[in-house]
């Protein structure tokens, strides 16, 4: 399992490999392993936003609203997906 930051950059960087091959005229099969990249990657960062921290250090604190951010980012991400593949 990877952990929620990697998965966040991995999420970013699916992002921005559909929206290259949609910009090149690809169709929906080329664009299928990053957007199934994508889902995986959003689905850890979502969990890991969803887990309840047990301890208050600043740290921790700090990380979870890291993830809890990166989650919306994330959300907008497959918002403007969507919008592009409708395109």
């Amino acid at each position: 399992m990877i952990d929620p930051i990697t998965a966040f950059a991995t999420a970013q960087a699916a992002v921005k490999g559909v929206q290259a091959a949609i910009k090149l005229g690809k169709d929906i099969h080329a664009i299928t392993n990053e957007a199934m990249a994508f889902f995986e990657a959003k689905d850890v960062v979502q969990r890991a936003a969803s887990k309840p921290k047990t301890g208050f250090a600043g740290s921790d604190t700090a990380q979870a609203f890291q993830i809890v951010m990166q989650a919306k980012q994330l959300d907008d991400a497959e918002k403007e997906l969507n919008q592009w593949m409708v395109l």
